[in-house]
């Protein structure tokens, strides 16, 4: 099947593995500096380590020759565990700290790889496998420490319970290139939607809190009409593999992608119609429009976009522009126009 359209690349699907969500965790970036200070803290009065979903038991064996605890490891697949399927529930083990790398399988993603008739009961009340095996987690253990995708950060997801995450920029898997974080949970912490910390990698960022003050509500105080063949501008909304090829507002004239491949559902490259813009206005709204989105990415570091396959020829981590935030752009950025125009006018 298609897995880039930009590279024109294909691959074979492994149903059994995809149906699983299975991806395994085959090198240690990701217990960073602050996981590690989160884990050494909550393991003096720890005994376990547990890991609900253990596969190979990488995570396992690379805490237990490092800190000398028990491990116990469970997974729907007996081979080096007992059986357990951990997305229905986990034993509870007294003092106990969970590590692990949960199933990853958005609900459309099952669908598109041919597999969720053998996993849709799975999704009754969440979008995706692992948020599914964080309810779990919480209820079997107080600590929780997770690697999940990095769309968990601006996922519907409950963020009460989360202490910290760090965006990992190494790929920590063997087959895939997911961009994910660490999560560490206290299921009786009570205010990750704000008090949370966010790193990206060593570095610390800013409090959950602040990220969630620089996302822009849309007002739909104009008429902005996106995947319109007909539009009168153009927007890139995913950044390419080369370095410097960012997400941007164009013109039309050159804009490389084709009016015909336009359809109701294109999420990367796309024309967007805005009644009662001259030219010389268009003009003005991308340049302010790029601007506006430069400094949200500076302020934010990009972790108010969404990650997109893996990371560029220079190592920085692909992002992508949704158009709810692309919308509140463009209307701060022709609502500053009209209040100029209003200042003209007095």
């Amino acid at each position: 099947m298609l897995i880039s359209k930009e590279k024109n690349r294909y691959a074979i699907i492994d149903k059994k593995r995809a149906q699983k969500g299975q991806f395994n965790t085959k090198y240690n970036f990701w217990f960073n500096k602050p996981v590690k200070n989160f884990f050494e803290k909550k393991i003096k009065n720890i005994k376990n380590i547990l890991d609900p979903f253990a596969g190979e038991g990488d995570i396992l064996y690379f805490l237990k020759k490092k800190y000398k605890k028990k491990i116990i490891g469970y997974d729907i697949d007996k081979r080096k565990w007992k059986r357990n399927d951990s997305l229905k529930k986990i034993p509870v083990h007294k003092n106990t700290i969970i590590c692990t790398n949960p199933p990853y399988l958005a609900k459309y993603s099952a669908k598109r790889k041919r597999v969720f008739k053998n996993v849709k009961n799975y999704y009754s009340d969440s979008i995706d496998l692992y948020h599914l095996a964080l309810q779990k987690c919480f209820k079997a253990a107080r600590y929780t420490i997770a690697i999940i995708p990095e769309t968990f950060i601006n996922s519907n997801f409950p963020k009460n319970h989360l202490v910290l995450l760090s965006v990992i920029i190494k790929n920590p898997f063997a087959t895939t290139e997911n961009p994910v974080v660490v999560a560490c949970f206290d299921n009786q912490f009570l205010h990750g939607e704000k008090e949370s910390k966010v790193y990206i990698d060593n570095q610390f960022i800013c409090k959950f809190g602040d990220l969630k003050k620089s996302r822009i509500t849309p007002k739909n105080n104009h008429k902005i009409h996106f995947n319109d063949p007909k539009g009168n501008l153009a927007l890139k909304a995913v950044d390419g593999v080369q370095k410097g090829d960012l997400i941007r507002f164009e013109k039309t004239n050159g804009f490389y992608y084709s009016r015909s491949n336009i359809k109701v559902s294109s999420r990367l490259l796309t024309y967007i119609k805005i009644p009662n813009l001259n030219e010389k206005k268009v003009s003005k709204l991308i340049q302010e429009s790029n601007r506006r989105l430069k400094k949200i990415r500076k302020k934010t570091k990009d972790l108010i976009l969404s990650p997109f396959k893996g990371n560029n020829k220079s190592g920085n981590r692909r992002r992508r522009l949704d158009y709810k935030l692309a919308r509140g752009i463009i209307e701060q950025s022709l609502d500053k126009f009209s209040n100029k125009q209003m200042k003209l006018n007095l």
